[in-house]
């Protein structure tokens, strides 16, 4: 581990729990690190708004930023235990292909799928893999909800797909990725076909968790039976789902805020 990072956490464990907070020598005797050391990792810290000065004395105490963190990671971990009912029930009532994907940092996973159909044409995709972001539903579930500038640093970074590797009607520009985040914003739910894949229809909605996407749920099968108008039908049972699943994970981080507070 880089000496810097190691004192950046040294800090952050030495000021958990210290609810008055520590001055700037005592965290760098707490150390063993030159007190202008410590002064700067603290300014970086602040910075990032993880540490800020309280006090008369102008000690540097935690801020609920890490907190945060902590609630938001165990709500996500949560989210596949917690929604995994819900997504059986939008299975069967569809009786299509359902799945979920969370995001993890820059990128969004697969993680579980419920297939309502026994029979006839299904789509059923390994889990495991990486949401395609560019021309996935589920991608523009995910993008439409964070700044735009971001959102296509995030697809940019990872590619834009050709047609040849996807689909036929997948965006190749920056302003066609656009015109679909546009939409997915304006509808709250992506629709795309023949996009990810030929012969691919699929609805796809976000999953909220403290204000910000922490996943997607998507109902996809075969074009000959999801038509366009056949996935807009679909697409208020599928916002009802994850409407429920948000509210679950909702309550589920009250309890652990309210844990956290006793």
């Amino acid at each position: 581990m880089a000496p810097a990072l190691a004192r950046g956490l040294g800090i952050l464990e030495v000021l958990a729990g210290v609810e008055k907070g520590l001055q700037l020598h005592q965290i760098a005797d707490s150390l063993g690190i030159p007190r202008s050391a410590a002064h700067r990792l603290l300014a970086e810290l602040g910075d990032a708004g993880y540490v800020r000065q309280d006090g008369a004395l102008g000690n540097y105490v935690l801020s609920l930023k890490l907190v945060s963190l902590g609630l938001k990671h165990l709500a996500v971990n949560d989210l596949v235990g917690l929604s995994r009912p819900l997504l059986e029930q939008l299975a069967s009532d569809t009786a299509e292909l359902v799945r979920l994907a969370v995001v993890d940092h820059d990128d969004m996973v697969w993680v579980a799928a419920h297939q309502g159909t026994r029979s006839g044409l299904r789509y059923d995709p390994d889990s495991g893999s990486t949401v395609t972001l560019s021309c996935s539903a589920t991608g523009f579930a995910w993008m439409a909800h964070v700044p735009e500038e971001i959102a296509l640093q995030k697809i940019l970074r990872q590619g834009i797909t050709s047609r040849e590797d996807s689909g036929p009607r997948a965006p190749q520009t920056i302003d066609e990725i656009r015109a679909e985040l546009t939409k997915t914003r304006d509808n709250g739910f992506a629709i795309a076909i023949d996009t990810y894949s030929l012969g691919v229809g699929t609805v796809a909605a976000p999953i909220f968790v403290a204000g910000e996407v922490a996943g997607a749920i998507n109902i996809t099968g075969p074009t000959p039976r999801l038509t366009e108008e056949r996935l807009t039908q679909l697409a208020p049972r599928l916002l009802r789902t994850t409407a429920e699943v948000t509210k679950i994970l909702e309550a589920a981080d009250g309890r652990l805020q309210t844990v956290a507070r006793a």
